[in-house]
């Protein structure tokens, strides 16, 4: 039996993620221009798709960054946020901004892949031309994939 889909057409809003399943934290805040959210009848799986985007991402209740791109995608399942086209991530303690094509950050991990012409600028300098770059929500470790996993990121 195929799978059955229903589809909700959305106008400007905005949306609070929160994870966790007992002590419940605030993961993001999205804004959107538009948008439209996938209903699947076969293990409640909820996506969304959203265009205009604007928001922030939350560390201990705390903003940490705020980020802006053409479009997004929401994984409520899995906690990922999937930010597309000139997407771009401000620290607000670092005064560091980073841009990108992509941007996938898994509130789960606390890890942010920027995918797609990287350029990083900041107080101590810019970096650019990088394919991908790993890093923490609120840009203080930024590394390679390769880095971030010796021990960069932890």
């Amino acid at each position: 039996m195929e799978e059955k889909r229903q589809t909700i057409n959305l106008g400007e809003s905005k949306a609070d993620r929160y994870g966790g399943k007992e002590n419940r934290t605030h993961l993001w805040t999205v804004r959107w221009k538009s948008g439209s959210v996938d209903l699947y009848d076969k293990g409640g799986q909820v996506t969304g798709t959203m265009s205009g985007i604007s928001g922030e991402i939350y560390k201990a209740e705390k903003v940490v960054s705020t980020f802006v791109s053409d479009e997004s995608t929401v994984d409520k399942n899995n906690e990922v946020l999937v930010l597309d086209g000139h997407a771009k991530v401000i620290s607000k303690e670092m005064k560091t901004t980073m841009t990108c094509d992509k941007i996938r950050y898994d509130a789960g991990k606390q890890l942010i892949r920027a995918l797609g012409n990287v350029r990083i600028a900041g107080p101590s300098g810019t970096v650019s031309g990088l394919q991908e770059i790993w890093t923490t929500p609120d840009l203080k470790v930024v590394a390679t994939p390769d880095m971030f996993d010796r021990g960069a990121g932890k």
